[in-house]
């Protein structure tokens, strides 16, 4: 019973990701990401007038068109909460 408890523990899996979540999730990510640069590409495609309407300079435009593939908006958020969780475990 004892050595049926441990085989168990250790073959316990509940805490990690299955390779084909995690290549799902990297696959919504990219689509994510893609959809965030089609948008910044038509934010650039936009006249001044209509830049002007939503709060824009074109000059805003363009910096927001030419960010990253990697630069997404959550990706900041990501980060912050990264190191909070460290600086926690450091304090704690």
């Amino acid at each position: 019973m004892l050595t049926k408890t441990i085989h168990s523990q250790s073959t316990d899996t509940s805490n990690h990701t299955s390779p084909a979540k995690q290549l799902s999730k990297a696959f919504q990510w990219v689509r994510y990401a893609l959809q965030i640069r089609r948008e910044r590409q038509s934010l650039a495609a936009l006249d001044e007038r209509i830049l002007k309407d939503i709060g824009l300079s074109k000059s805003m435009a363009f910096r927001e068109s030419t960010r990253g593939f990697f630069d997404t908006p959550d990706a900041g958020r990501k980060t912050q909460a990264r190191v909070r969780r460290f600086r926690s475990r450091d304090l704690g």
